[in-house]
């Protein structure tokens, strides 16, 4: 959570875990700000580090809503020592490791292993077709092959697209986040680079088709 955002979020703020909890949880059963539109997962954002206090009381409101939802937890987080705590604080309040989805684990390749062997989910977002991106995430996919965690693997591009202006003044402008050639480049670059290095049909449906089903199924995960 960004300083700009704490106007926004000050709930996030004063609110207990207990709170918290319960204002997600009438989201999830009545709909987000009355729209009738009910999430499908949680969604949170940390920084570098062992959590601070307050990150630490959203992901333990997180796991209450999981607990009463069944909702995946997917949580932005800047690198392995946050993705550590965030386990464990789900563990204390009686969640599994697979209710969580580690974003942005790209950051931090040292602790994949170590993340994927707990049963967590290893997201790496961001792939795109530069030469130095495409040899990173083809080296981190083969490491997690061999040791047999490619179950625990999420793959993305994180692109974007977004129209800002006034329409009505033909003052419209695109704007793009990612690569030029958004949401292609796992499927023109990176499946091509590991069918050389020996993955097969199999591994494919298994990181792109069979883990997101499971990843983001609304079930719950009890330790």
């Amino acid at each position: 959570m960004r300083a700009g955002e704490e106007i926004c979020c000050r709930h996030a703020f004063t609110e207990s875990a207990d709170q918290l909890s319960a204002r997600w949880l009438k989201e999830w059963r009545d709909g987000i700000d009355g729209s009738g539109v009910r999430p499908g997962f949680l969604k949170l954002g940390v920084e570098k580090g062992k959590l601070p206090e307050v990150h630490s009381k959203l992901v333990r409101a997180a796991a209450q809503v999981h607990l009463e939802s069944g909702l995946s937890v997917a949580i932005h987080t800047g690198d392995g020592v946050a993705a550590l705590d965030e386990a464990r604080i789900l563990s204390e309040e009686g969640v599994a490791p697979g209710a969580l989805i580690w974003v942005h684990a790209q950051n931090d390749p040292g602790r994949h292993i170590e993340m994927a062997r707990r049963g967590a989910w290893v997201s790496l977002d961001g792939y795109s077709a530069s030469e130095k991106n495409r040899e990173r995430y083809k080296n981190f996919l083969i490491a997690l092959r061999t040791e047999k965690l490619l179950g625990q693997v999420l793959l993305s591009h994180d692109h974007f697209w977004s129209v800002e202006g006034d329409g009505e003044r033909g003052a419209l402008k695109l704007h793009a986040g990612g690569a030029d050639n958004a949401y292609e480049s796992i499927f023109t670059r990176l499946w091509p680079d590991l069918r050389e290095a020996g993955f097969n049909e199999t591994d494919f449906q298994q990181i792109m088709i069979k883990n997101p089903a499971a990843a983001f199924t609304i079930r719950v995960r009890r330790i």
